[in-house]
């Protein structure tokens, strides 16, 4: 009910993302509780803003540092803000869809940021034990090649959803001098 009232008294409500920055513990006995976050709010005519925010949020969609969040948020007041949770990915979607990006990229003979991927996972789901087989290659990271070949693997992984827009674009600024 919170980001439903707060939706309703936008007075110039625009699409945005909001980045977690941190948020409080899960609760493992509730389907859903109470999230203390702190995020970094950007749309467009929106500096980026930080952001005290609190919701109710399902245990399925539980943001994690670092994590991109879709909102609408109001550009004459950035700290009133909805977060479209219909929009954030469950934990078994975004696992599935980077672990399929991992293979592909593994059997494409591509780079990957094999190591930045299980960090990520360990972050985004604490407590769970993330294992990796002895069997796994040990794979180059993107600073291997000439630029060409940098700039393909760093689209492939923005591609992947392994790296999210502001992401890539920061890494391809950084590649490109």
């Amino acid at each position: 009910m919170g980001d439903w009232l707060r939706g309703k008294r936008m007075k110039d409500p625009v699409r945005g993302t909001a980045r977690v920055v941190a948020c409080s513990r899960m609760t493992q006995a509730a389907m859903a509780s109470n999230c203390a976050m702190n995020l970094v709010v950007s749309a467009d005519g929106v500096p980026a803003t930080p952001v005290e925010y609190q919701a109710i949020v399902r245990q399925d969609r539980w943001p994690h540092a670092g994590q991109v969040l879709p909102v609408t948020v109001d550009r004459a007041k950035p700290t009133r803000l909805k977060v479209e949770w219909d929009e954030v990915r469950s934990h078994e979607d975004r696992i599935a869809e980077q672990a399929e990006a991992l293979a592909a990229q593994m059997n494409n003979g591509g780079a990957t940021a094999h190591d930045d991927l299980v960090d990520h996972l360990r972050a985004a789901f604490p407590g769970a034990e993330i294992t990796v087989s002895s069997h796994t290659p040990n794979l180059a990271d993107l600073t291997g090649g000439d630029s060409i070949e940098r700039l393909e693997r760093l689209a492939a992984l923005h591609r992947s959803g392994a790296l999210t827009d502001e992401e890539f674009a920061a890494a391809k600024a950084r590649l490109l001098g």
